[in-house]
């Protein structure tokens, strides 16, 4: 029968965060490497480190664009705690200083790009996001 689950996941070259849209899901987060530690930073986001000693920052935006509240978090297989609309997002802290550049771009969600070639030969690229930052 039909269903109204889906993810939709945009792929861009270079792109910093993974990204899927979750609808009528409960997202869960897994790896080749076991997952060590999901802890919340705030209110939809958390860090999350693997046993290959990597960090990265986990961010839950709802459909408007707002972190997910307090009532979401993540078990320690990965699994979220409840059912979630709206985009789940990763991306690898490789420097300390990532993580408050990460955190403040992690609502800005690519989900569109147009290429224009003006007539005198300038090359111009148009990006659409979901939530403005």
């Amino acid at each position: 029968g039909g269903t109204q689950r889906r993810i939709l996941f945009p792929i861009y070259s270079g792109m910093t965060y993974v990204s899927g849209f979750y609808t009528g899901f409960t997202p869960k987060i897994s790896s080749d490497r076991a997952l060590l530690v999901i802890e919340r930073v705030s209110n939809g986001i958390w860090r999350l480190l693997n046993n290959g000693g990597k960090e990265f920052r986990v961010y839950a935006i709802d459909a408007l664009g707002a972190f997910a509240d307090a009532s979401f978090d993540f078990h320690a297989d990965g699994r979220m705690t409840k059912a979630f609309e709206g985009w789940i997002r990763l991306a690898e802290v490789q420097a300390p200083e990532d993580r408050e550049i990460l955190d403040f771009h992690a609502a800005a969600v690519l989900v569109d790009w147009q290429l224009e070639v003006e007539q005198d030969g300038i090359i111009r690229y148009s990006f659409t996001k979901q939530a403005a930052v």
